[in-house]
């Protein structure tokens, strides 16, 4: 059972709560752009089972980092997937050798490991919300300790 299904015990952070119209509100922005964030495999609202997404705290912390990069720093969406591809998942999972060759986000590092299409054995079976490396990927001082490998 997915352990992100509406109903279950999840914490705080991560509890989908706000609607895709209330999340678009919290940071002034259209739907259209929270389904286009989506597509871009920037962001990954929870889906009810009537497939309405829902959004947490912390996706809304990771919309308000987009928003940052692309009206505060000038990153188009390409350039936040680039940003977000330096994070070393490899490391922070401790994949082996072995899992690296199979995994685009090792070889090209050119889309986040959550994005990418051939996954590890480790990642391939994961629900990507559930990563460590999504989840911690919300804000930009975290964005930092990820590619630097810091605690």
């Amino acid at each position: 059972m997915d352990k992100n299904k509406i109903g279950d015990k999840i914490d705080d952070e991560q509890r989908p709560v706000f609607t895709i119209s209330i999340a678009a509100k919290m940071i002034n922005v259209s739907v259209h752009t929270l389904r286009l964030y989506e597509s871009s495999g920037l962001i990954i609202p929870q889906r009810t089972e009537s497939k309405r997404r829902l959004y947490s705290r912390n996706d809304i912390k990771r919309l308000g980092l987009i928003r940052y990069l692309i009206e505060e720093k000038g990153l188009n969406l390409a350039g936040i997937k680039l940003l977000l591809s330096l994070i070393p998942c490899w490391k922070i999972r401790k994949c082996s050798s072995k899992d690296q060759k199979k995994c685009d986000a090792f070889k090209t590092m050119k889309e986040p490991c959550w994005i990418v299409k051939n996954k590890c054995d480790l990642c391939a079976a994961d629900d990507c919300r559930e990563c460590p490396v999504y989840k911690k990927s919300a804000s930009l001082d975290e964005v930092k300790k990820l590619i630097w490998c810091e605690k």
